[in-house]
């Protein structure tokens, strides 16, 4: 799970030949399954992500750990909060 289009398409390149292990989507984790504004001071992908500064934006779909684990079966998740 990871909100920023870029980020999809650089960990898609990176992974290109375990695409049949991994699944990615472009959600953020969130406390509701609803859409997320996440703000930055520079374009996407920028260390300087935060909910409530910035003049750049990204709107992409949440969802909670809880729903990630009722709709998926796996054996082991990387959770990289920042």
């Amino acid at each position: 799970y990871e909100p920023s289009k870029k980020n999809i398409q650089s960990m898609l390149f990176n992974l290109q030949h375990h695409t049949n292990s991994i699944t990615m989507h472009q959600k953020a984790l969130n406390y509701s399954d609803e859409e997320v504004v996440i703000s930055s001071s520079a374009a996407e992908g920028s260390v300087s992500f935060g909910l409530n500064n910035g003049t750049e934006q990204l709107i992409t779909p949440g969802i909670t750990i809880e729903s990630i684990l009722s709709q998926n079966h796996f054996d082991i998740a990387k959770i990289d909060c920042e």
